[in-house]
């Protein structure tokens, strides 16, 4: 009986995340409508914690902290929002405004990135795959057939190569493979990346507030990073936050 009831229970409040996250939603609406970014922001943030992660949201999130002059906060959400959706355009226009905003140069967009933009990589994958599948089986079929055609063997492994080659694309251009390990520097001052992780260590370069970052690996509180340029130093962990959505 009580495990029926705590199932009961858990039934009912799974229901009332939907409802609790779509309020949560009209409030920070409203707050950005009043003028309350800061407010909105922080209700956006609170909304995602009842339901998965959303590019929409987290664009609205930078739309807010950038309103609210926060602008390395604000680029953090756009990229949190191309990594969930690299064809939402508006996010990677908005971010470029917000390194210009920094003082950082914008990169230019990357063949990975122009490709990320335009293809929709979940759908690709699942595309590729069963491609890739139905041509494996049309070569097996092709082999034991009684009397195999040429040509229909010539269109099953030009079918699973296909299939392979748009897998791999994806695999290759998606943010959320590619750009698992990246993170933007949120300190306010910016930090310096270091030769060794010890204060005391040669400084290798400046990084500003809001510069990108790819964590090679983690000592402690010091991790190994690769700025955008290639160089390959060491900086606190403090202030620094990863690009996946949390």
């Amino acid at each position: 009986m009580i495990t029926l009831l705590r199932i009961a229970g858990l039934c009912v409040l799974l229901a009332a995340l939907p409802a609790a996250s779509a309020d949560a939603l009209a409030e920070a609406r409203e707050l950005h409508g009043k003028g309350d970014y800061a407010g909105a922001a922080d209700k956006f943030a609170s909304a995602l914690a009842t339901e998965s992660p959303r590019a929409a949201i987290y664009f609205e999130i930078g739309q807010n902290l950038t309103k609210s002059g926060y602008a390395a906060a604000a680029s953090l959400a756009y990229r949190r929002a191309l990594f969930l959706d690299p064809t939402l355009l508006p996010a990677r226009a908005a971010l470029r405004d917000s390194e210009l905003a920094l003082g950082i140069q914008p990169s230019m967009p990357s063949w990975r990135d122009s490709v990320a933009a335009i293809l929709p990589m979940d759908i690709s994958a699942v595309i590729g795959a069963g491609l890739f599948w139905v041509g494996i089986l049309a070569v097996l079929l092709a082999f034991f057939a009684a009397k195999p055609l040429p040509s229909h063997l010539i269109i099953a492994v030009c079918l699973a190569f296909l299939g392979l080659l748009l897998v791999a694309v994806v695999w290759t251009t998606d943010p959320r493979v590619v750009g698992r390990r990246d993170a933007v520097l949120l300190k306010n001052g910016g930090a310096s990346l270091l030769r060794e992780p010890a204060d005391s260590s040669e400084k290798l370069t400046s990084l500003s507030q809001g510069a990108l970052l790819r964590i090679l690996s983690q000592r402690g509180r010091w991790v190994f990073a690769e700025t955008g340029t290639g160089t390959k130093g060491w900086l606190l962990a403090e202030g620094v936050e990863s690009i996946i959505p949390k």
